[in-house]
This record gives structure tokens, sequence and C-alpha cells, in this order.
């Protein structure tokens, strides 16, 4: 995660941080599926933010989560063949979808939202 020159943890920041931890608190257990140690992860890589803003940051994560594991179900075929022809943008075919869905987050961490379900429950 970058940080800032004045070490402090931008917005962005925060929402790449919450969508790893509920990559890792759905896809693998992590946290012992508990919600506040889940959260207390995110406030450990994110200070200055108050306790309302880090469970939004999660539970936004968590919607953002779920959504991606439902367009790539629903997109599993149009990614297959994607990534068998070489396109290495294949996972910019759901872009304008998540980024209309959850604008606040970076591209960068909606695509790999979507590459690591795309790779967890399609590809291994």
């Amino acid at each position: 995660m970058a940080r800032t020159t004045s070490n402090t943890v931008t917005r962005g920041e925060l929402l790449d941080v919450a969508a790893d931890v509920a990559w890792r608190f759905n896809a693998y257990g992590s946290y012992g599926t508990n919600r506040a140690t889940a959260i207390r992860a995110i406030r450990r890589k994110c200070t200055g933010f108050s306790p309302r803003q880090l469970e939004n940051a999660f539970e936004k994560s968590l919607a953002l989560y779920d959504f991606a594991q439902q367009l790539v179900r629903e997109h599993a075929a149009k990614l297959w063949a994607a990534t068998k022809s070489g396109d290495k943008n294949w996972s910019r075919l759901l872009d304008n979808v998540l980024r209309s869905r959850f604008p606040a987050y970076r591209i960068s961490t909606l695509r790999n939202m979507v590459a690591m379900t795309f790779y967890y429950w399609h590809m291994r």
C-alpha cells in the first residue's frame, strides 16, 4: 500500500485495505470470520479514521466482494475467452459495471477483485 509523504492514509488506500481484508475474510475465512477482528486489521493499517468509517469501508468491501463474485459467475465464459485469446486486459471487461456500482474504489482495486475472484473460483 502506497503512503503519502505526510504518512497519512487516503480514503482510496483505506478502501484498498478494506477490499483486501474483505477478500481474505470471505475467501479464506481469515480473522476467525469475526467482523470486529477484520475491522481491527483495517484499523492497524489505516490510522486516522473513525470506527464508523472503518466499519463502513469493510461493509462496502464485503458488498464489492459479493458483487464481483456475481459478475464473474455471470461473465465467466467471456472472461475465459478473453484469457484464452491472450487478452491481457480481460479484467477490464467488467470495469464499467463495477465503476458505476462502486465509484469510490480505485479502478485497480476493482480489477484486482475481479482477477482474484476469477482465479480463485474458475482458474485454479
